[in-house]
């Protein structure tokens, strides 16, 4: 059996979820509410009357999963930003050659061709424009993409710091047993679950 308490805000910023489960409901609570909505959860106590290693390797073996997943999909966002990157670099040679020639046939054009090149200059003016708002566009793009690196990163430094605190228990051979207390959600949580002695490991994560 697990015993695993989540702590979440709510009502009165004191609102728990505390009580006991199996391996594969607290596996399936983990990917619901862990991996898919990792920012939030506040903190995360675990602790289990027997198995220790061999559940809090289980745990450890999904967070790393998903840390690997996240990897993958930074790595692929990097590339992104170096299309766009090379995209904008592009237009903006484009930009440089239509204001160049706008510039050489304001200079140079005899009278008997200012017709053709004005022609040729709205061309180019208009392809500035453009030109010019692409270029805005991938700019705000490449923030986009930096801001959900940035906060990819922050959730895989999160669950490295809960894998370690996991290992740490896993090394230490800790035999936990809990006495948990639930609250505050419904009647059915209005009793004590006394179960020996009582020793918390509390995880936080700072969002």
């Amino acid at each position: 059996m697990i015993w695993a308490c989540f702590g979440a805000k709510g009502v009165g910023n004191d609102c728990k979820i505390e009580g006991g489960m199996n391996y594969e409901i607290y596996k399936e609570v983990l990917e619901d509410y862990m991996l898919k909505n990792f920012q939030q959860i506040i903190n995360i106590i675990i602790v289990q009357e027997r198995n220790t290693k061999t559940t809090n390797k289980q745990i450890v073996k999904l967070l790393q999963k998903d840390i690997c997943k996240k990897d993958t999909e930074i790595g692929e966002l990097k590339t992104n930003v170096k299309e766009l990157e090379s995209k904008q670099e592009e237009l903006q040679k484009l930009l440089t050659d239509a204001n160049s020639t706008i510039s050489l046939n304001d200079i140079s054009s005899p009278d008997s061709e200012k017709i053709l090149f004005s022609d040729e200059k709205l061309k180019l003016t208009s392809l500035q424009s453009q030109i010019t708002d692409v270029v805005d566009k991938l700019k705000i793009s490449n923030l986009e993409l930096d801001n959900k690196i940035e906060e990819l990163k922050t959730e895989n430094t999160n669950m490295e710091t809960i894998i370690g605190i996991i290992e740490t228990i896993i090394n230490t051979g800790n035999d936990i047993t809990p006495k948990v207390k639930k609250r505050n959600l419904n009647s059915t949580f209005d009793q004590d679950l006394d179960i020996g002695k009582q020793k918390k490991i509390k995880i936080k994560i700072k969002i």
